[in-house]
């Protein structure tokens, strides 16, 4: 089963709310960091320059605007019914610097007894680590 997403932010803030419910209504997992903006070390100016909050962090990408985050996540195409699942083919428009890739993947579940057996979404991400890579400002 993928990690959860990270969201640093607050439950009291209308755009991390925002941010929740999008995750909620598309079934992804995540765990709040609650770090108040004000009050924040440099761990979190390393994670939102601007010190906005929410911010959604996981092992490919961090986003630091309600508006870029629901962006973000994938949305599902299609459903293939398999023998024993379902093929999902999904899409996400990912922002990344000045760009916005439009990446597809696919999803297999599997249905074991009942119940879903884990499964996680495959794409090619050789575009999205490159647009990342140039996207950083050089050290």
């Amino acid at each position: 089963m993928p990690a959860p997403v990270r969201i640093v932010g607050s439950y009291l803030s209308p755009y991390v709310r925002k941010v929740l419910v999008c995750l909620h209504v598309k079934g992804i997992a995540y765990q709040i960091d609650p770090i108040v903006p004000s009050l924040g070390d440099d761990r979190f100016s390393r994670l939102s320059p601007l010190r906005r909050i929410p911010v959604l962090a996981d092992d490919t990408v961090t986003l630091c605007d309600s508006s870029v985050i629901p962006r973000w996540v994938w949305t599902q195409r299609d459903s293939i019914p398999l023998r024993d699942g379902v093929l999902n083919l999904w899409h996400a428009s990912v922002p990344v610097g000045e760009r916005v890739l439009d990446i597809d993947g696919v999803c297999t579940v599997q249905l074991r007894g009942g119940l879903i057996a884990p499964n996680q979404v495959f794409f090619d991400r050789s575009e999205l680590l490159a647009a990342i890579r140039a996207a950083r400002p050089s050290r």
